[in-house]
């Protein structure tokens, strides 16, 4: 029988604006495997009301705790404590909140301005250290590579790329199933208008920069929400790897 011990899981912008409790691979034992989405017992701080909550199986996540994460008044850092009561079956949720992380942006604050310019200088982004990526994207290439790496944490499926519109076809769950969705990478984007991209055909334009106020479509900045994805350090994950 699989040993009941307590999972913690750390709150993010993204798990917040979506109601995830997402679970590392290293506790999937704990919790029914499979590739479907199930319901699973979920009960809620020291309550013993029992909800149905949505376990999608292929993903490893806990789906509809918006509204919990709102009442807990929880914020990015925070983290949830996952206690298996009944291991596959029933699961409690409590919440701690935590110090929250200096943004990324303090740490750009303190960058100096160069006086180099010219085809010759090496130009990268502001030090963002996600996994191996050191600097933030500069252009449209940078934002398809850090897409590339963040696209789990934003709760996405990617199905297919390609270099004509749109760049990208996704699926993410929508409470029941997973629905299919298109993706356009830009560096900004307010590009989108630039390329003359039509406003039919594309559900979500991912950017590094959202400067385009009136955008009648869903943008997904990857700068404003970077600083609150979970991070490891590509030494640590070398260190893991040879345990």
């Amino acid at each position: 029988m699989t040993e009941k011990k307590e999972i913690i899981s750390e709150v993010t912008q993204v798990y917040l604006n979506y109601g995830i409790i997402p679970v590392r691979r290293k506790h999937k034992i704990q919790f029914p495997a499979g590739t479907k989405s199930i319901k699973i017992e979920a009960v809620f701080d020291d309550h013993n009301v029992v909800y149905p909550l949505t376990f999608d199986t292929l993903q490893s996540r806990f789906f509809g705790v918006k509204g919990w994460y709102k009442t807990q008044n929880a914020k990015p850092g925070d983290f949830v404590i996952i206690e298996p009561v009944i291991p596959g079956k029933r699961y409690r949720f409590r919440l701690k909140p935590q110090i929250h992380k200096i943004s990324t942006e303090r740490a750009l604050q303190q960058i100096k301005v160069s006086k180099k310019r010219g085809r010759g200088v090496s130009i990268v982004g502001g030090p963002i250290n996600y996994g191996g990526l050191v600097y933030a994207p500069v252009n449209e290439m940078g934002v398809v590579l850090l897409f590339g790496m963040v696209f789990e944490e934003l709760g996405m499926i990617v199905e297919e790329v390609r270099s004509a519109f749109p760049d990208a076809t996704i699926r993410r769950f929508n409470g029941q199933g997973w629905t299919r969705e298109f993706v356009e990478f830009e560096y900004k984007s307010s590009h989108y208008k630039q390329h003359k991209h039509p406003l039919k055909g594309c559900d979500i334009i991912v950017c590094w920069v959202h400067d385009w106020s009136t955008c009648p479509l869903e943008i997904c900045e990857l700068a404003s929400l970077i600083a609150y994805l979970p991070r490891d350090t590509i030494e640590k994950r070398f260190k893991d790897r040879s345990k």
